[in-house]
């Protein structure tokens, strides 16, 4: 009996070992095989194994077998009837078909290579265009990161990736592929201030100025991205730190307008007024034609006469009777000293109702009539 229960685990064990897999040696050839009847998993055991068991390095210096295994794991990637695409897979491919692009530059292993990862590129923004243009920015965001694996240049990959992650409301990924599209070469001036409005939008105003500021060095003539820059210097309270850097730039670039514009808007920012027309007024002398800075002139004595005008305006009767008129007196002073800039402003864009409107309200208040009655009807043909 003791024979006869020996004789059954001998053959069991000897069944068990006949069943037992063998393992894979390894071939780039049935790998090859397996890859054209789309068998992905047989073939990505018979290159793994192929690579592995290399004692010799033939595999390993073959540029064939590595653009085979681009190819297998390349399928692996674009496999539609995965739940989801194996970033190690997509990964593997593009390292693979990069070393036959390494081994042999220009003869046609690395031809095919390149071909296959413009194909896999073009595959993956099918995918991310497409879901993006279903509302699926969840998608857009996962499938543009693959094309940036696999194009690491692509900046509009980055771009788009951004710009999908800002819809689905990631601040942190839209930014790090905004600043993924920046550091690869991209240009676009509204990247940068898509940048500095999520930080200020999330108070994260340091990283905002050195963004601001990073701009500026791109766009150092834009008047728009110079005053972001003070305006959040500015809200740091570091307002001397902004009209240190103006004017260190104005010696650098004395005969440049905006520089100019720019410091009369830091003391305009500290109520600095007689500086700030200075200023204003130096940037016109450079150039005539700034409208900017030729409404900001007018702006400086505006700005100040309201508060005068409306410190007359809010007197009891007792008060006003007796120094209304000295007050008004000192705040149309104010308002006509604006005026000739407001004039000069109106020049250069005739058809400015925001301008026309501070004039009538001037005009009004000086009761010069004929030219409310013009300035009316240059507002109304306007509304026409």
């Amino acid at each position: 009996m003791k024979r006869v229960f020996a004789s059954l685990i001998l053959a069991a064990v000897v069944s068990a070992n006949a069943f037992a897999q063998k393992p894979v040696k390894g071939s780039v050839t049935k790998a090859e095989s397996y890859l054209n009847k789309m068998e992905l998993n047989e073939a990505k055991q018979q290159i793994d194994a192929a690579f592995a068991n290399d004692p010799k390095g033939k595999v390993n210096k073959n540029p064939k077998a590595w653009y085979i295994k681009g190819q297998i794991y390349s399928s692996i990637a674009q496999d539609t009837t995965a739940l989801s695409v194996d970033e190690a897979a997509l990964k593997t491919a593009v390292e693979s078909f990069d070393h036959v692009k390494e081994m042999e530059s220009a003869k046609l292993y690395a031809v095919q290579a390149d071909q296959q990862l413009a194909n896999l590129q073009g595959f993956f923004w099918n995918k991310a265009t497409e879901d993006y243009n279903e509302d699926d920015f969840e998608g857009a965001v996962e499938n543009f990161d693959f094309v940036k694996v696999i194009n690491p240049a692509d900046t509009n990959a980055y771009l788009y990736g951004g710009v999908a992650a800002q819809q689905l409301g990631d601040d942190k990924a839209a930014v790090e592929s905004y600043e993924g599209y920046l550091n690869h070469g991209g240009a676009k001036l509204d990247v940068w201030n898509t940048i500095v409005f999520i930080e200020k939008k999330n108070e994260n105003y340091e990283k905002a100025l050195e963004v601001a500021t990073k701009a500026r060095e791109a766009f150092p003539h834009n008047k728009d991205l110079i005053q972001q820059e003070l305006s959040l210097l500015i809200e740091l309270n570091r307002i001397g730190d902004a009209e240190t850097s103006i004017k260190k730039s104005i010696e650098n670039d004395p005969n440049n307008a905006v520089l100019y514009y720019d410091l009369g808007y830091i003391y305009e920012a500290q109520k600095k007024w007689d500086d700030a027309i200075d200023a204003y007024k130096k940037a016109v002398e450079i150039d005539p034609e700034n409208y900017d800075a030729t409404y900001a002139i007018g702006a400086a004595y505006y700005n100040q006469a309201v508060p005068v005008w409306n410190e007359a305006a809010n007197m009891d009767l007792k008060t006003y009777q007796q120094k209304g008129a000295e007050v008004e007196e000192k705040a149309l002073k104010l308002f006509n000293a604006g005026v000739p800039y407001f004039e000069k402003a109106l020049t250069l864009k005739p058809d400015d109702q925001g301008v026309l409107e501070i004039l009538l309200g001037i005009y009004q208040k000086d009761n010069k009539t004929a030219k409310v009655e013009e300035i009316t009807k240059k507002l109304d043909s306007l509304q026409k």
